[in-house]
């Protein structure tokens, strides 16, 4: 059950990826974003802290339809559990099992047992600039 107090990270003009042979760039490269376009980052971090949490993603994937080259259908048919992945193993302290990459630090060390729910839902978009991520993170309440 998501509590009406959150924290929303949004992220537009962005790829959402999937993880590949070259994950850690890409999680390196998400978190850089998230870091980039969230001011409040800090405060977020804060409210999650030590806390059981809530998390709805929503991905927003690029088709081009409107734009001057279409995009390659499998970018629009990304897996919603494998773009969970790299947004899920950013969220902690550490972005690896190795704790050699450090992720954004809103969940403890690597503490994914605080995460009670987790819910996600993709959507097309016509339009490049409209691709993205959004990341709400509430306290989790039973």
């Amino acid at each position: 059950m998501f509590l009406k107090k959150s924290h929303t990270i949004k992220i537009r003009n962005f790829e959402p990826l999937t993880a590949s042979s070259d994950v850690v760039n890409r999680k390196t490269n998400l978190k850089e974003t998230i870091k980039q376009n969230t001011k409040n980052l800090d405060e977020i971090k804060k409210f999650c802290k030590d806390k059981k949490l809530a998390i709805n993603v929503k991905f927003f994937l690029y088709d081009g339809s409107k734009d001057e080259s279409p995009q390659p259908e499998g970018r629009v048919k990304k897996d919603l559990d494998n773009l969970l992945k790299i947004v899920l193993d950013v969220l902690p302290e550490k972005m690896d099992s190795e704790g050699k990459n450090d992720g954004l630090g809103l969940i403890t060390k690597d503490y994914d047992h605080l995460v009670f729910e987790i819910k996600s839902t993709k959507e097309i978009v016509s339009r490049k600039k409209d691709e993205g991520i959004d990341i709400v993170i509430s306290q989790w309440k039973n």
